[in-house]
């Protein structure tokens, strides 16, 4: 998606609750973007990071300190916990902003993040409708990481060479399993879990499918009963198949529970479960 925008000064908006993985994906951007311009033989940019609820007014000087190329990345998380004081500031730099881009001047790439809808903080009057219409000219949802299971890959490939040191392929099982629990659907917990068994096992080839299986406590949290291995593959079976025909009916539970022969209640049931909108 950032590779179709070509406006470097039109801000991007990321949507996802807490743990989606916004700011590694930003990382990831600012990494590929820094290596296309080694290899250039352009100067490297700076990646900076600065969280709304804690910004006082007169931060936006540090936006422009040091020298802004068009290398750079800003990251603005939680801009919905921003002061009115901060949000008018933050609107006057984009203004600015703009005016620099129009004259051929430098702009770093800027990136916003948010866990709240930002229209219901403009209905409740605690952000600034001017700066809403800006900020959501390119805005991109970023679901849970359960509804996402194509990038449990690439996610454990980071996770394990920032938690190991060294690039490591996850063995097929492992992403299997992780892909298939709704217990795993925030980045922060899914690197504690990964850290902690690191600790007891520093060699991947040990762990077992046992070792990721929530405990009785946070299986009773979840109201799911502890699986055994071999559930784990019947249960990515039943979520797929009722994905597809979901998706064969455009969303009709009514037609769906027919075809599956379960009740209704029991379709919506198993949505919730698995996480299907």
């Amino acid at each position: 998606w950032l590779s179709l925008l070509e406006h470097r000064d039109v801000p991007v908006l990321l949507y996802g609750e807490r743990g989606v993985g916004k700011r590694k994906h930003i990382e990831e951007y600012y990494y590929i973007q820094n290596l296309h311009a080694g290899l250039l033989g352009e100067e490297p940019g700076k990646f900076k990071v600065f969280r709304g609820d804690f910004l006082d007014t007169g931060f936006s000087q540090l936006l422009y300190a040091p020298k802004t190329c068009h290398q750079d990345v800003i990251y603005v998380e939680h801009v919905d916990r921003m002061s009115p004081e901060v949000q008018e500031e933050f609107l006057e730099y984009l203004k600015l902003r703009k005016e620099m881009s129009q004259r051929t001047c430098p702009v770093a790439r800027l990136f916003i993040g948010t866990e709240r809808a930002l229209s219901l903080s403009v209905m409740k009057g605690t952000f600034s409708k001017e700066l809403f219409q800006l900020l959501t000219g390119f805005a991109i949802f970023m679901p849970s990481i359960k509804d996402r299971a194509e990038d449990m890959p690439h996610l454990l490939i980071e996770l394990l060479h920032e938690i190991s040191g060294k690039k490591q392929l996850p063995p097929v099982w492992l992403v299997d399993v992780l892909s298939g629990q709704a217990f795993y659907e925030n980045i922060d917990e899914l690197k504690v879990i990964l850290r902690n068994l690191w600790a007891k096992k520093p060699e991947i080839s040990r762990w077992k499918r046992e070792d990721f299986l929530p405990s009785e406590a946070q299986a009773a949290i979840y109201g799911f009963e502890k699986l055994k291995p071999k559930d784990v593959t019947e249960q990515m079976k039943e979520q797929q198949k009722i994905r597809a025909v979901l998706g064969a009916y455009k969303g009709d539970t009514h037609q769906v529970a027919l075809t599956l022969g379960i009740s209704k209640t029991e379709v919506l049931k198993k949505m919730m479960v698995y996480g299907i909108r």
